[in-house]
C-alpha cells in the first residue's frame, strides 16, 4: 500500500500583447495507492503500481487582459495514475549494485473550471501523459547501515497536452511532449534488523523538462 503527499513551486514567463509578466504557482497533491514487484534469482524482476488522489493548483497572475491588469485563479482536480516496469539488478563486489530498468507511466489530471474575477469562465480539459523511462542506478554500499546511489535516466513524453477554453473560445495549447533527461543522487538508511528503510533523494531535469525536485521515503518491508 502507498500513501503519497508534495508540495511544488513553479515560475513561468509569458507574453501577452506586447507584454511580458511573470506566473508564480503552487500545487499540492494527497493521493493512495498500491505497488508490488516480482523478484527472480537471477536479479530480473517486474513491477507495477497504481494511485489516485486530489491535485490542487495555485496561481498568482496567471491571467492578464487587455487593459494590463492580471488574475490570480485556483484549480483542484482528481489524479489517476499507473506504472508497469521491467528492471535487472546486478551484484558487484562489497555490496555494490547496478540496476538497469525501463518503466512506462501514464497519468490523467480530471477536467475542472473556474471564474476570476472579470467574470470569465474557464474551462481546463482533461490532462494526459505517457511517457517511457530508460536508466540506471549504481548504488554504493558504504556499510550495513548506509547506502549512496547515483542515476541517470532519458524519459519521453508522448503526450502531456493541455487544452481548455474561456468564455466557449479555445485556448492556446500548451505541449510538454518531448525528450527530458534526469540524474538523481540519494541516500538509504537502514539498520540491521529493522524492517524500515529511509529512502531521501535530489534529483534534476534538462530537456524538455527543467527543474529540480526532491523526494523523502520510508518504507517498510514485510
Amino acid at each position: 500500500p502507498i500513501y503519497e503527499g508534495g508540495t511544488g513551486e513553479h515560475d513561468t514567463v509569458n507574453s501577452y500583447n506586447g507584454k511580458v509578466f511573470n506566473v508564480d504557482g503552487k500545487a499540492v497533491y494527497n493521493g493512495y495507492g498500491a505497488a508490488a514487484r516480482l523478484s527472480k534469482d537471477n536479479g530480473v524482476y517486474y513491477e507495477a503500481g497504481l494511485r489516485a488522489g486530489k491535485l490542487k493548483n495555485d496561481l498568482s497572475n496567471a491571467l492578464m487582459d487587455k487593459n494590463g491588469l492580471s488574475y490570480d485563479y485556483k484549480t483542484e482536480s482528481d489524479y489517476f495514475g499507473y506504472h508497469v516496469g521491467v528492471g535487472k539488478e546486478v551484484a558487484l563486489e562489497n555490496g555494490d549494485q547496478l540496476d538497469v530498468y525501463a518503466r512506462y507511466y501514464h497519468t490523467q489530471v480530471d477536467d475542472d473550471s473556474f471564474t476570476v474575477a472579470a467574470g470569465d469562465a474557464y474551462s481546463l480539459d482533461k490532462v494526459y501523459s505517457d511517457k517511457v523511462r530508460l536508466g540506471g542506478r549504481y548504488t554504493d554500499n558504504l556499510n550495513e547501515a548506509v547506502k549512496v546511489y547515483y542515476g541517470a535516466a532519458y524519459e519521453y513524453e508522448f503526450s502531456g497536452e493541455a487544452e481548455g477554453s474561456v468564455n466557449g473560445y479555445a485556448l492556446s495549447e500548451s505541449d510538454l511532449g518531448g525528450s527530458s533527461f534526469v540524474g538523481e543522487l540519494g541516500l538509504l538508511m537502514n539498520n540491521p534488523g529493522s524492517a524500515w528503510t529511509v529512502d531521501m533523494a535530489l534529483q534534476a531535469y534538462g530537456g524538455q523538462r527543467e527543474g529540480v525536485g526532491g523526494k523523502v521515503q520510508a518504507i517498510y518491508h514485510f
